[in-house]
């Protein structure tokens, strides 16, 4: 099981997710050509988008990978598949035609002086570049869900390595802004864009049903209100630190969570392959055996990576920014901390899917989300952003509970919560005391692996895997 899981993690959810963590590669260049405010600005418009985007998917994503699973037949999934790509297309133009309508109207959120002109134009290039990208993740969800590996992977690292060839280009003899930092964007979409669609109608016969759309959307819908004020949940920090702290603090969380990405492309990947591995188990006892295992077997993973992350996270500020950014190393565990605690709970809900209990959604993610705004808008003020990270982490945690306590009344599943608490508490508890004790600059190369190799055991000792076990996977993955 392991070995198929991990072999469709590296080629498609690694990939896919890397498409998300692209700023990652240009971070470089971007933090040292543009002033904080620009870079704040950036910030906020990805903020936005982000709150966007499930909207805009209107649940197509989940409704896709449940039904494409469930077809019986080729032209039942061509349907879907149609039917997916086509609305897709249709929602997010029809977003981004509705906000170049409306611009004025928002405009003064994100833009405070008059350069109307330039900025219209800076708004249709963004907003025509969100539809395109949108586009070419529904093809690749396609893409993934299908097995076509080879393109699968031509469409997503093409454009990655396209748009970095570009925007690398423009930096060497050009000069980058706002405008041209969009434009590369939008020019690799679209040029690989249409390779994408080919890659689809080559294996699909396109053919549109809107009985299937309504079905898709359906199902999707309690997914879609859960993503929804997920992403708000998430996104409300960047807003409160703006209204609260100003531009420049929304640049150094913006450029804390970019570095915290390294991590995201890891936990983003295991988002992407988990749900459609679980999904398509018929047999539930088998589903949750699966399911425990990669809930220990992630959890030890992210604990690893996001302590690796943590120990060389000064030389990586270094490396990734300029020295206008130099003390926002501090803030990288606790992001990789959140990453791992949103990404984990995921597994945790995977009873509501399976048993058709989605209407728990309802009221579970409300809860959530006010606690957000309220704990973020106390402790903002008075901790600035280490008010976001602290506050964030407790009420992932209280939100995992919640879950679990839920989905445990029709979807019983054992895990091992005493050795996973304490595993955990192990890791946070050494890693926060060299982070806080201010360790990290001065603890050389050599003591930082004693400690990491140390932290190795943790799993040995609590008894989740032994040392033949080990051996025996890795002889299995290979």
């Amino acid at each position: 099981m392991l070995k198929k899981f991990f072999k469709e993690y590296i080629v498609y959810g690694f990939s896919l997710a890397l498409n998300s963590a692209m700023g990652i590669f240009t971070m470089p260049i971007v933090t040292r050509a543009l002033s904080k405010d620009d870079y704040g600005l950036i910030q906020l418009i990805a903020s936005f988008l982000a709150i966007a985007t499930p909207s805009v998917q209107v649940g197509l994503n989940s409704g896709i990978i449940y039904y494409f699973n469930k077809a019986e037949n080729l032209k039942e999934k061509s349907n879907y598949v149609s039917t997916y790509i086509i609305s897709f297309i249709g929602s997010s133009l029809l977003f981004s035609i509705v906000m170049i309508a409306t611009y004025k109207l928002w405009q003064p959120l994100f833009f405070k002086n008059n350069e109307q002109a330039l900025y219209l134009k800076l708004i249709m290039i963004i907003l025509l570049g969100f539809s395109f990208k949108l586009t070419l993740q529904g093809i690749s969800n396609v893409l993934r869900l299908s097995f076509q590996q080879k393109e699968y992977l031509f469409v997503n690292n093409g454009f990655k390595i396209l748009y970095l060839v570009i925007i690398y280009s423009i930096w060497y003899f050009l000069k980058i802004d706002l405008l041209s930092y969009y434009y590369a964007n939008l020019i690799a979409l679209i040029i690989v864009l249409p390779i994408a669609l080919y890659c689809i109608k080559k294996q699909f016969v396109l053919q549109y049903s809107f009985e299937k759309l309504i079905r898709m959307v359906k199902f999707g819908l309690p997914v879609l209100y859960n993503q929804v004020l997920n992403m708000f949940k998430i996104q409300v920090n960047t807003w409160i630190i703006l209204a609260i702290l100003g531009l420049t603090y929304v640049a150094d969380f913006g450029f804390a969570m970019k570095l915290g990405m390294i991590f995201g492309v890891v936990s983003g990947a295991f988002r992407t392959t988990w749900a459609p591995f679980i999904y398509a188990e018929k047999d539930e006892g088998k589903a949750k055996q699966i399911t425990v295992r990669l809930f220990i077997t992630f959890n030890m993973l992210f604990l690893y990576l996001a302590t690796f992350v943590n120990f060389i996270s000064p030389e990586l500020v270094r490396l990734m920014g300029s020295e206008k950014y130099a003390g926002t190393f501090v803030y990288i565990f606790p992001i990789a901390l959140m990453n791992m605690l949103a990404t984990l709970s995921l597994i945790l809900i995977t009873g509501f899917g399976l048993k058709a209990k989605l209407k728990h959604y309802y009221w579970i993610s409300p809860i959530q989300f006010i606690l957000t705004i309220v704990v973020n808008l106390i402790l903002i003020r008075f901790f600035k952003i280490y008010g976001v990270l602290s506050g964030n982490i407790v009420i992932a945690i209280l939100y995992s509970v919640l879950v679990n306590h839920v989905v445990q009344k029709f979807y019983p599943i054992q895990f091992p919560w005493l050795k996973i608490f304490a595993v955990n508490i192990i890791f946070i508890t050494v890693n926060m005391f060299i982070l806080f004790a201010g360790l990290l600059e001065q603890l050389s190369i050599l003591y930082k692996l004693i400690i990491f190799m140390t932290l190795l055991q943790t799993p040995f000792l609590f008894n989740f895997v032994s040392y033949r076990q080990i051996i025996n996977k890795v002889r299995e993955l290979f």
